[in-house]
């Protein structure tokens, strides 16, 4: 038998913070290497979030965005948690997923709230199919949200944000 205590409070809330990208800078992740080409829409200039302790809402500032990216099969936008600061679970690290994807075959947006394993299995703990209250028409970002009671209202966590372009 396995005990473990925990204590569920809110996660620290936190004013807006802003991080500033350089645009133009891709990582091709097939090479392994950075790269000078991409398109507009997955390039992040910035990305600005805050926290009222229950909720991570988060804006990625791109270059440009479109409703529907035809160069490519799959568009993502999301965040990735480290919700307990440990290496060693979830996925290299990586506890959480929330994301906001492209299907170019069914022509919607769907987003997911994953929880992810150790051994690199993952839980859906929710899926909104055909998802448009991300983006506003004609600006040039979208919005993430993550539920931080959902993953047990981490003290301290880290979070990478990304888009990504897959043909």
């Amino acid at each position: 038998i396995l005990v473990q205590n925990a204590l569920a409070s809110s996660s620290p809330s936190f004013e807006r913070q802003e991080l500033t990208l350089d645009s133009g800078s891709w990582f091709d992740m097939i090479s392994g290497k950075s790269t000078g080409g991409g398109t507009n829409y997955i390039d992040i200039r910035s990305v600005s979030y805050f926290s009222n302790g229950r909720h991570l809402n988060a804006t990625l500032w791109l270059a440009d965005f479109t409703i529907s990216p035809n160069d490519y099969e799959l568009v993502d936008y999301g965040m990735y948690f480290d919700a307990d600061s440990n290496n060693k679970t979830g996925l290299s690290g990586i506890d959480y997923k929330v994301e906001i994807s492209w299907n170019n075959e069914s022509r919607t947006w769907t987003r997911v709230f994953e929880e992810w394993s150790s051994s690199g299995e993952s839980k859906t703990l929710s899926k909104e199919e055909n998802v448009t209250d991300f983006f506003e028409d004609r600006a040039s970002h979208v919005t993430l949200f993550a539920d931080l009671d959902s993953m047990l209202s981490p003290n301290n966590y880290r979070v990478l944000f990304y888009a990504e372009g897959i043909d």
